[in-house]
């Protein structure tokens, strides 16, 4: 296990019925997404903050859509979500990643919307 693996905090799952791309997103995105926690959310609230946005005054649900469009509509702000997370990727970590790219950054931006969506009132 290289030094990466080492910083990312353990989290308990069972792989037991899970497919290779539900094993990576237990074993190696949600860790990682763990990890960088803090950094999302200072991303996040120096977005909201640019697009100057009165977050905490909108309605649970309106700050749930505005997290979703964020992530979902501003391109730049979307790759540097996945950039972050797949910057701490081992080498046959990238391998795996660029032969399902697409499923894994979707599984990646959904994980970080969650979180985000768990912890709006950061904003």
């Amino acid at each position: 296990m290289g030094k990466k693996a080492l910083l990312r905090p353990e989290i308990e799952t069972s792989i037991e019925h899970s497919n290779e791309n539900e094993v990576f997103q237990n074993k190696v995105l949600r860790p990682i997404i763990k990890l960088q926690h803090q950094l999302l959310i200072a991303l996040t609230k120096q977005k909201i903050n640019s697009l100057q946005i009165n977050f905490q005054e909108l309605s649970k649900e309106k700050q749930r859509i505005t997290i979703e469009n964020l992530i979902l509509k501003d391109l730049n702000f979307k790759a540097t979500l996945i950039g972050i997370i797949v910057g701490l990727f081992e080498s046959n970590e990238i391998d795996f990643y660029l032969s399902k790219q697409k499923e894994i950054n979707k599984r990646i931006l959904l994980i970080i919307q969650k979180r985000l969506n768990e912890n709006r009132d950061q904003f």
